[in-house]
């Protein structure tokens, strides 16, 4: 669900540790419009309290894009600390 929240305040889902690298700019890639689609089935926990899980972009004029995003939990909220684009589309 954080990452479905993503398009109203890209900045708050910023984790404390990658924090310095993404500063304000966590929203440059989700234009007005945007849409991500999470794939639930896809959570994989890494056993620490975080994992990563498949999300897809859609945003206006552009093509889908799917990501692998890592997740964390700080102070009871999920953040994310990176995300990379797959190749080729989904991978679950």
């Amino acid at each position: 669900m954080a990452l479905e929240r993503a398009t109203a305040d890209p900045n708050s889902l910023v984790a404390s540790s990658s924090r310095e690298q993404v500063g304000t700019g966590a929203g440059d890639g989700l234009p007005p419009g945007s849409k991500i689609e999470v794939n639930e089935n896809s959570w994989a926990p890494d056993g620490v309290g975080g994992g990563i899980i498949e999300a897809t972009v859609s945003s206006p004029g552009r093509p889908s894009t799917t990501f692998v995003v890592v997740m964390v939990s700080e102070s009871g909220q999920w953040k994310v600390v990176a995300s990379m684009p797959v190749e080729g589309g989904p991978i679950g």
